[in-house]
């Protein structure tokens, strides 16, 4: 296996300094990681904050490539020039405290593997808020303009790889279908929330329904559809979940 990575020494810059992986960026060489390390090999500056960083986005690309089943492979992700990173590699960005903050905010809220850094900024701030204090006047203008909320149920069916294949139903209260599949995104990855059936209120006649549901939810969920619209700050999500492998059914 060999992969192709860019980079220059320290000494072309005229830096005394030991080089950093920062500086690794123009220069293409060959090398195989499966061969033992040689006198020859570049060390490269760091500390380990830094690398718990690049290990922690590293994880969290190879869980949404397998979630969202995507072709690529994440190491090819992570050694190529990004968008995001100002075209550095994330190998390179993402030791860098708000580089790695934007790396798992792509992966985490995008359904993209690129995005302009500014874009990123704007998923942060939807996600999060401005993490400032309202006042008792601004909460309870924010109450009023608050979207009515109500009772979408979800049917997801589908392989999610690796020769696992999952049921699950869903109970969510949202202010629309496209929050609903967003939150379906994210706990199932991509493919299996476009394909997932997705229907305002419940039918307690649903067999999809009746065959992960006990009776006593059944009657809650038909219960909250009766009464669903309201406006509320909360939201509470229900995920009954089954997953048939090779093996057998895992709950």
């Amino acid at each position: 296996m060999e992969m192709m990575l860019d980079m220059h020494l320290a000494s072309d810059l005229g830096q005394s300094r030991p080089p950093r992986i920062e500086d690794y960026c123009e220069r293409s060489f060959t090398f195989d990681p499966l061969q033992p390390d040689e006198d020859s090999d570049i060390v490269i500056e760091t500390t380990e904050r830094r690398l718990i960083r690049l290990t922690m986005l590293a994880c969290d690309v190879g869980a949404r490539f397998a979630r969202d089943q995507i072709a690529m492979d994440p190491a090819v992700w992570m050694l190529n020039p990004r968008r995001i990173f100002l075209g550095k590699r994330p190998l390179e960005a993402c030791q860098s405290l708000e580089p790695f903050i934007q790396g798992i905010i792509l992966h985490a809220a995008s359904p993209n593997l690129d995005a302009d850094p500014e874009d990123v900024i704007a998923m942060a701030q939807s996600e999060l808020g401005s993490g400032r204090a309202a006042s008792s006047k601004q909460a309870k203008e924010k109450r009023r303009r608050s979207p009515t909320l109500r009772l979408y149920s979800c049917c997801v069916e589908g392989s999610e790889g690796f020769g696992r294949y999952v049921q699950a139903f869903c109970a969510i209260i949202a202010p629309n279908e496209s929050t609903v599949r967003d939150r379906l995104r994210r706990r199932f990855g991509l493919l299996l929330a476009r394909e997932a059936i997705v229907r305002r209120g419940f039918d307690g006649n649903d067999a999809f329904a009746n065959a992960l549901l006990s009776q006593a939810a059944r009657q809650l969920l038909m219960e909250m559809a009766a009464g669903s619209a309201g406006k509320s700050d909360k939201i509470a999500d229900l995920y009954v979940e089954q997953r048939f492998t090779a093996k057998g059914i895992t709950h």
